[in-house]
């Protein structure tokens, strides 16, 4: 009984977003509801996934004792959330930063706080590098 409330309730959200309902599967199945909800978010999808295989890569040479290979291979990605991801993590390790890692990060540091988006600079400038 939930399921079904539950199915016409995201089948109200999907149809009510002022969308051409030709163009919007129909909702019946739990998998409609899926392919309803992914129909328009497959950029985003895309996007996420790349973003996530880039973060298990970085993480699978990632060695607590020498972050160097990592930082490496973080300089070699292109996607700046994943800069960001990675320093997040990285500053919340303060011990891991030597002289060799700031010096491979300095560039992508530069980069980022010219950064168009708003927030990427703001959570970087937000880092702090103190051990």
């Amino acid at each position: 009984m939930r399921r079904a409330s539950s199915n016409a309730q995201v089948a109200a959200a999907v149809t009510s977003r002022n969308v051409d309902e030709s163009v919007v599967p129909s909702v019946s199945t739990e998998q409609d509801i899926i392919a309803a909800l992914n129909f328009r978010n497959t950029s985003m999808t895309l996007i996420l996934t790349h973003r996530l295989h880039a973060l298990q890569e970085i993480r699978s040479i990632w060695d607590e004792s020498n972050i160097k290979p990592a930082v490496m291979k973080l300089a070699e990605c292109s996607d700046h959330a994943v800069w960001v991801d990675m320093l997040k993590l990285m500053n919340s390790r303060a011990k891991l930063f030597t002289l060799d890692v700031a010096i491979l990060l300095l560039p992508l540091v530069n980069e980022l706080l010219f950064e168009v988006y708003e927030e990427l600079g703001a959570k970087f400038n937000s880092l702090s590098f103190d051990s």
